[in-house]
């Protein structure tokens, strides 16, 4: 991967995430009659699954790792639940209508790692490749 197209991975990594802040900061109202389940799970939970689902392929396109691909992703989703704690946390401290949930740093990190699992595949790609 050129460094061009690190850096572009960079950018858009660093967008994401305070995207990803201000989505659990901000204050939104859904539409009247906005489901509240889908099947069977939360909605709030299942958005929060979905929010962090990229997030392994943005770290992969920001930081290609040319050797210890299972180290990267061991190390990508670790810094994502430290940063998705902290975000709950933040909710708890610095807002008045939102709330820190376990069930949601569990969407998060379920998200990550199918987010991890989805990247797997194609890091052993690159890596059979440069061999």
């Amino acid at each position: 991967m050129t460094r061009c197209v690190r850096n572009i991975g960079r950018g858009v990594l660093a967008v994401y995430v305070i995207a990803v802040l201000c989505l659990c900061l901000g204050t939104f109202q859904g539409p009247s009659g906005m489901w509240k389940t889908f099947l069977g799970i939360q909605m709030d939970k299942v958005f929060h699954f979905l929010l962090y689902l990229p997030y392994p392929a943005l770290a992969f396109w920001a930081f290609y790792p040319k050797k210890n691909a299972g180290r990267f992703l061991l190390i990508v989703l670790l810094i994502g639940i430290a940063y998705s704690g902290a975000v709950e946390i933040m909710q708890a401290l610095f807002t008045d209508n939102r709330s820190a949930e376990w069930g949601d740093l569990l969407a998060n990190t379920l998200g990550m790692a199918a987010g991890a699992m989805a990247v797997s595949p194609a890091l052993l790609f690159l890596r059979r490749r440069a061999k």
